[in-house]
């Protein structure tokens, strides 16, 4: 046998186990979900919040803020959205939440910039409280009028009076918060959706 053939068979094992490795590194990770669906394992974690699943799409609309700018599609996307649906108008009990929101948020550090907050309420735009509460937050979202109050009906009347809601960059409503939520659950909710997401 010459020293040609010889590296030839040499150079087609090694071909082989090339193969052999790269269809075992695309092939390894699908054996796994699917043992894993197979044996119902999940891995560990829990959210703070409660899930809405399967997660539901939201039918975005035009809106307007309370300084009359205009709210569009585009602006729900890319970002997580954390929503305060106050409905007619933000109460003492509103206030508190929007309070707690904007410690989460601003615990979110380099991240602040992929979360906004938002207040959807029903009332009149003309209203001096929201005004009040505008420049108590000016980094807030106030979305008013009969168009919001389209939208807010969409979250759900089922919850109780008082939730948060977490809308996903795709504008899908993937998480409820109810009153009395711990702050630093719904923090570590969002760092780990954060760390973990491919989008927003």
């Amino acid at each position: 046998m010459t020293e040609l053939s010889i590296e030839v068979g040499e150079s087609k094992r090694h071909g082989r186990g090339m193969l052999l490795l790269l269809i075992a590194m695309f092939a390894l990770p699908l054996l796994i979900v699917v043992a894993m669906h197979q044996f119902h394992w999940h891995p560990g974690g829990t959210s703070h919040g409660q899930l809405i699943s399967p997660p539901r799409p939201l039918q975005l609309m035009e809106l307007q803020t309370l300084q009359g700018n205009r709210f569009g599609t585009e602006q729900w996307k890319d970002k997580w959205s954390l929503v305060y649906v106050g409905w007619r108008r933000c109460d003492n009990a509103c206030e508190a939440q929007l309070h707690d929101l904007r410690q989460v948020h601003a615990a979110l550090g380099k991240e602040i910039g992929r979360a906004q907050r938002i207040l959807l309420v029903t009332a009149d735009g003309k209203d001096e409280n929201l005004a009040r509460i505008q420049a108590q937050y000016p980094d807030l979202t106030i979305l008013t009028g009969p168009i919001a109050g389209r939208l807010a009906g969409q979250f759900g009347s089922d919850a109780p009076q008082g939730s948060i809601y977490l809308v996903d960059p795709l504008g899908n409503l993937m998480m409820r918060y109810p009153p009395g939520y711990e702050a630093r659950g719904m923090y570590q909710d969002l760092m780990r959706l954060m760390t973990y997401s491919w989008v927003g």
